[in-house]
C-alpha cells in the first residue's frame, strides 16, 4: 500500500464519521435538550433536590449484612465515608440554598466532615 493510498483511506474514513456525526447531529431534537437542560438547572437550584441525592447516597452505603466479595474491610470502609463525605456535602448544599446558619448545632456534623475536624475546632463548634 502506497503512501497516497494510505492517505486516501484516512481521509475517507475521516469524512465518514464527520457525515456520521452531522446525521447524527441532525436528528437531536434541541428544543427538548434545551428542556432537559433548564429542567436540570432550576433542579439543582432546588434544595430538596440536594436532600434527596443526600438521601440516595446514604442508602448507599453498605451495610453489615453485605456481601463483600473480594472487596477488603478497608476497601468497603473507604468507600463508606466516601459515600458519608458525599451526603454530607449534599445535605450542605442544601443548607446552603435554604440560607440556614451552617455555624449552628444542627449542620455541625455536616460541615466537621466537608472542612475536616480542626476547622471546626477553629469555630468553636461541636463535631
Amino acid at each position: 500500500m502506497t503512501y497516497a493510498d494510505t492517505a486516501q483511506h484516512a481521509a475517507e474514513s475521516h469524512f465518514r464519521w464527520q457525515s456520521q456525526a452531522r446525521a447524527a447531529l441532525a436528528n437531536i431534537d434541541w428544543e427538548a435538550v434545551q428542556h432537559r437542560f433548564l429542567q436540570d438547572v432550576l433542579n439543582a437550584a432546588m434544595p430538596q433536590y440536594w436532600e434527596a441525592r443526600a438521601r440516595v447516597l446514604e442508602d448507599a452505603r453498605p451495610r453489615s449484612t453485605d456481601f463483600l466479595g473480594r472487596a477488603t474491610r478497608a476497601e468497603v470502609a473507604a468507600h463508606d465515608a466516601r459515600l458519608a463525605a458525599d451526603a454530607a456535602r449534599c445535605r450542605i448544599q442544601a443548607a446552603l440554598l435554604r440560607d440556614d446558619d451552617l455555624l449552628s448545632d444542627h449542620h455541625a456534623t455536616d460541615v466537621a466532615m466537608c472542612l475536616g475536624e480542626n476547622a471546626t475546632a477553629d469555630w468553636g463548634m461541636a463535631a
